[in-house]
């Protein structure tokens, strides 16, 4: 029995003792744990701090707006601009520069640059000229030389000598601008469009071989040259124009204005043969191919070639048929066919001449009178930039060409364009106090704002982590009892704090949608730009290969010019589309976070933990050592957290507030210059049609009078027509009465000879 008694208390004993190691390698296993817990906990208090760090900087005054959504918009807009669509352009850099969205500097000014590049070419000058000198005013802006070149251009084709000279000197005399080689360039032709022909050769002269400008300012030496009368010099200068190399559309045109001089000088010089030779040179796709048909004409004409005129009338009238030169011609044609005795020909040119031209000669009559009742008529013609309000095309070329009717529909038509400026500016403007009325629209705050809030409440989830850690640490060394009656309340706890979780993940959810259908309209534009780029490379390679001197086969420049014309159609179709996603990213607002969460949602979740922790450190006492230190200390840092993302939550309200302040100031400024423009325009306006009435009477009158004698010289024409063919008729009847008279005396002679000869016979 007692051995048995002992072998069975040893083996109560071991299994007590394995029983006693198991438990004491679970309390190892289980301290592991919550300290790995703690250390995780403590870890992620530090990130939240130094992020909340980094959202107290973002939100200091002047430091928000962050750069990432006013960049892409940046990007977006160059594009538009770069591919020549200035409108849209102008509209968004001029929405960039006026709410000043752009916080790096450097690009705000590259936006002030484009803005004005972008209304120049929309040919929006005034409001160029203005946003120029915006950037002229600035001493330290990249872009200030080519600002004062820019003024000075668009001075020089307003002919505004006072502003011309003032700036001129002012930048160039004293120095401060450098007179690079497109300056110089526009300097000449600046002072060459105000008739200041001297100082205008001696700048063409100072652009050197080389650059882009050399060619063009040759061939204004020689215009020059033709104006001062110096035709050897001038044919000087026209010939070395020609046998520069054409690298591009500019030196093309830049030729053929060469050779149509040379044409005219030989022409002047009344050497016509060389004159042709010259105009042949010009190809037959010339930007200028009508100036060289009509010039080739009269060429013809003094050659006194006239089937060559007349086939190159009808060449001219097929192709350009609302050409200024095209009423003018039509008559001509009855000439030459008149001159050819092409009778039948002759008398239908006459007729449509004076069938087309009867109600034309009407109407300028009409608007040529002097009394008041032509004033509706005359303002519905002038005022009509795109149509003249019904007149043949021809007509309107013909009142673009002449000097005061010119004038007037050039002063008209900048009038349209800067009433459209003026209903952008006010369109936009509209958008734009839609966007500052309502607080968060700006996309930057409502991010920042959701960022805080959700930091706090991972802050309360971290609190609430760390508190079962603490209570796990605390049970394991004074059992159950107080420590699991307060640990057991973290449930409850988390339990009570899940709707403000909910409405927490809701707003993500809401701002993360939002992002994500912009990301997607965003790559889509993206794609839609590296194809357009990969077009617009592949038209370059065909136009560049369709120019080679190594002949193409009729099939492959079909099939070339068929590639391009569908890429080109492919290029309209993706500005179309950018266009399209460009005001789709417009038209979509921002949500507005404060409709779906508040800052405050998560205080009373944090302010229990708060509580719960202050009884457990009670019940810890004094004791704990590093670990309760430890504790402490991820707890102070996520409190000291929530109570910093608080006030980085008030901060960004009030920097909100001054940002939108800022932005509304500048904006104020742009309503109050847009609202002056529309002022000016409207002055302008009524005193260009008081003066447009007085002054284009004169200019309708010379037109009524052209056409007047254009069909006075038909209807003279018809009657040449039906003479000439009856001294035809005559002729004929008088030759024919001779050649019947010399029959007869034939007859008559034979008769005799045949009489005389019966006679001798009997």
């Amino acid at each position: 029995m007692p051995t048995l008694r002992l072998t069975w208390t040893t083996g109560s004993t071991r299994r007590a003792l394995v029983a006693v190691g198991l438990v004491s390698l679970a309390v190892q296993a289980h301290a592991a744990s919550y300290e790995t817990e703690i250390d995780v906990i403590a870890a992620k208090s530090t990130e939240i701090s130094d992020r909340v760090d980094e959202m107290e900087t973002a939100t200091q005054p002047g430091a928000f707006l962050s750069n990432a959504e006013a960049i892409t918009r940046f990007q977006d807009f160059l594009y538009l601009h770069l591919v020549g669509e200035h409108g849209p352009a102008a509209e968004g850099f001029f929405s960039l520069v006026t709410t000043g969205s752009l916080a790096d500097s450097g690009l705000h000014r590259d936006a002030e640059w484009y803005l004005a590049e972008s209304l120049l070419g929309m040919e929006n000058y005034r409001t160029a000229e203005q946003r120029f000198a915006v950037i002229v005013k600035d001493d330290t802006h990249p872009f200030r030389e080519d600002g004062v070149r820019r003024l000075l251009e668009l001075y020089a084709q307003w002919g505004d000598k006072e502003s011309f000279r003032t700036l001129y000197n002012q930048e160039i005399v004293q120095g401060r601008v450098k007179p690079t080689g497109l300056i110089t360039y526009s300097l000449a032709k600046s002072f060459h469009q105000q008739g200041d022909l001297e100082d205008a050769a001696g700048y063409f002269r100072n652009v050197e071989s080389g650059n882009d400008w050399y060619g063009r300012a040759r061939y204004f030496l020689g215009t020059i040259a033709v104006e001062q009368g110096d035709l050897p010099s001038a044919v000087e200068y026209f010939e070395e124009v020609v046998d520069l190399s054409i690298d591009g559309d500019i030196d093309r045109q830049v030729h053929d204005l060469a050779l149509l001089g040379l044409g005219r000088i030989h022409y002047h010089l009344q050497d016509y043969y060389q004159a042709s030779e010259f105009y042949n040179r010009v190809g037959g796709d010339s930007v200028y191919q009508a100036d060289k048909l009509y010039e080739v004409i009269w060429t013809s004409i003094r050659r006194e070639r006239w089937r060559d005129a007349l086939n190159n009338v009808e060449i001219f009238l097929l192709a350009y048929p609302d050409h200024e030169y095209t009423a003018q011609l039509k008559l001509l044609q009855g000439h030459l066919n008149f001159q050819e005795s092409n009778w039948t020909d002759a008398l239908e040119a006459y007729e449509q001449v004076i069938a087309d031209y009867g109600p034309v000669y009407d109407r300028f009559s009409t608007l040529s009178r002097p009394d008041s009742d032509a004033e509706p008529e005359v303002r519905e013609v002038i005022e009509d930039v795109e149509g003249a309000a019904g007149l043949p095309p021809y007509a309107v070329a013909m009142m673009r060409k002449d000097p005061v009717l010119g004038r007037a529909m050039v002063v008209f038509a900048n009038l349209d364009e800067e009433r459209r400026d003026i209903e952008t500016s006010e369109r936009l403007i509209t958008d734009l106090r839609g966007f500052l009325s309502t607080t968060g629209s700006v996309g930057s705050f409502e991010a920042l704002r959701l960022e805080a809030i959700e930091q706090r409440s991972e802050i309360v989830r971290q609190r609430m982590a760390l508190l079962e850690a603490q209570g796990e640490w605390m049970a394991g060394r004074a059992g159950g009892g107080e420590v699991g009656r307060l640990t057991s309340r973290v449930e409850s706890l988390r339990s009570d704090f899940a709707p403000a979780e909910g409405a927490v993940a809701e707003a993500r959810l809401i701002l993360d949608g939002y992002e994500k259908r912009v990301g997607r309209l965003r790559a889509e534009a993206a794609g839609v730009r590296g194809d357009a780029d990969g077009a617009r490379e592949e038209v370059e390679t065909l136009r560049t290969r369709l120019t080679l001197a190594t002949p193409m086969a009729d099939d492959a420049r079909r099939e070339t010019l068929e590639r391009i014309s569908d890429l080109e159609g492919d290029l309209d179709d993706a500005r179309l589309r950018l266009q399209e996603i460009d005001q789709q990213l417009a038209g979509m607002q921002i949500p507005h976070i404060l409709d779906t969460v508040q800052p405050q949602v998560t205080d009373a979740g944090f302010a229990s933990v708060g509580r719960l922790a202050e009884e457990l450190r009670g019940a810890r006492g004094s004791q704990g050592g590093s670990l309760a230190q430890r504790i402490d200390a991820a707890d102070t840092l996520l409190a000291d957290s929530y109570a910093r993302l608080g006030d980085v939550l008030q901060g960004i309200g009030q920097v909100e507030r001054s940002e939108i302040g800022r932005i509304r100031k500048r904006f104020e400024r742009e309503v109050d210059e847009v609202a002056r423009q529309r002022n000016d325009y409207e002055s302008t306006l009524t005193a260009a049609r008081a003066v447009s009435l007085q002054l284009t009477r004169g200019g309708f009158g010379r037109l009524e009078d052209f056409f007047a004698n254009s069909i006075l010289n038909a209807d003279m024409g018809v009657v040449d027509v039906y003479w000439a063919q009856k001294l035809e008729v005559a002729d004929e009847l008088q030759r024919v009465r001779e050649e019947k008279d010399e029959l007869v005396a034939d007859l008559e002679r034979r008769f005799k000879l045949i009489r005389e000869k019966m006679g001798d016979g009997k």
